[in-house]
């Protein structure tokens, strides 16, 4: 779990309206216990949300779009079952699917393949 806002939600809401109607922000941010770096963050991005932090980075994130697409139609398939089969044929169970392998990652689990 992540940590509890500091200043809770409300404070800076306060802060970005008072910005907003033209009062003195600053002076509603000292009132708030907010310190002026913080304020002027909040007044400058024009939002009191908190920034989402940490998660996956784009570079790190494995699974393409291709890959959960594919991903996607196996299990469809698995629900579907009997399924067509590339000869035209009703498969007869799970074992009779051909799952493509695709890099270091295979349908049959997503973790990683260490080959």
């Amino acid at each position: 779990m992540g940590k509890d806002p500091k200043h809770g939600l409300a404070a800076p809401k306060r802060v970005l309206s008072a910005h907003e109607e033209g009062r003195d922000w600053e002076l509603v941010a000292s009132c708030n216990d907010i310190p002026p770096t913080t304020a002027r963050n909040i007044v400058q991005r024009g939002t009191s949300d908190v920034k989402k932090r940490g998660g996956a980075r784009a570079a790190c994130t494995k699974l393409t779009p291709e890959m959960e697409e594919l991903l996607v139609e196996y299990c469809y398939c698995l629900g579907q079952c009997p399924c067509p089969q590339p000869d035209g044929g009703p498969c007869t169970g799970y074992s009779d699917l051909e799952l493509p392998r695709l890099g270091p990652y295979s349908l049959t689990h997503v973790q990683p393949y260490r080959g």
